[in-house]
């Protein structure tokens, strides 16, 4: 049956609003040697429909593994397409986020299918405005090092992006990551005792063009390191106000 309405409208074009973002809090813990089964960070008071990024590094050679991680309130990170980012020595690097978080304090696990030690970091941000979608992820394994690590890098399609990326150390014991370059903020390094290797995550608000990890090294020349990045963008779209006479006609709802 069709109905008729008669409404009075004017059309008004919605231009989309993109989220600022701002780091609200943020953590590290590692487990050492083969024993361990689980790592854990905690993120105490998450305020809800925040976003948390979390990377787990693994810095030994086994291969035929998956990881997962949980937030301790029921709910499960996602892994990013392009996790685990693996070197050609076999260290690893996954990045997870969770997406609208409950209103909880986090107690983070990663679990991997075969017990090891690990790195885990975690950063929560909060968007200005908007719900929060993941954009895209890259990875980047070069067989030869350089001073500072500039690889991956990843070209914003819009503003309002969050870039994360994450790493663990370039060498065994040399060539300990010492920083992070213009634009880049350091979330967290942590030094692994058992084998003197360190791992680092970072993040940015502000790229606008192709943009790259920027990772600084003690020394040049580092093989077989990996790093992967992460964008996340937020989106708000304002209401839009109808005026004017319009007729509709079959089921037509309007919200």
């Amino acid at each position: 049956m069709l109905r008729l309405l008669s409404v009075l409208i004017f059309v008004w074009m919605p231009s989309f609003c993109f989220a600022q973002w701002t780091e609200v809090q943020k953590n590290w813990n590692s487990t050492a040697g083969a024993a361990p089964a689980t790592t854990t960070v905690s993120l105490p008071s998450v305020v809800a429909k925040h976003v948390v990024f979390a990377s787990v590094m693994y810095l030994g050679t086994a291969t035929g593994f998956t990881m997962a991680v949980t937030d301790g309130n029921g709910n499960s990170f996602m892994q990013t397409p392009n996790s685990p980012c693996t070197s050609s020595s076999g260290q690893k690097a996954w990045a997870f986020y969770l997406l609208n978080t409950p209103a909880a304090s986090m107690t983070i696990t990663a679990t991997p299918s075969v017990a090891h030690g690990i790195s885990v970091h975690a950063v929560e941000f909060s968007p200005s405005a908007g719900r929060v979608t993941f954009d895209n992820d890259v990875c980047a394994i070069p067989t030869t090092g350089t001073t500072p690590i500039n690889m991956p890098n990843l070209t914003p399609i819009r503003s309002g992006l969050l870039y994360a990326a994450a790493i663990p150390d370039p060498t065994t014991g040399t060539g300990q990551i010492s920083g992070v370059g213009a634009g880049w903020t350091e979330a967290s390094r942590g030094v692994i005792a058992s084998d003197n290797n360190n791992t680092s995550d970072m993040y940015q608000f502000s790229a606008t063009a192709s943009t790259a990890v920027n990772w600084t090294v003690t020394t040049s020349g580092n093989s077989g390191w990996n790093a992967i990045l992460v964008s996340m963008t937020s989106v708000q779209i304002p209401s839009v106000i109808l005026k004017g006479n319009v007729k509709l006609k079959g089921n037509v709802k309007i919200k």
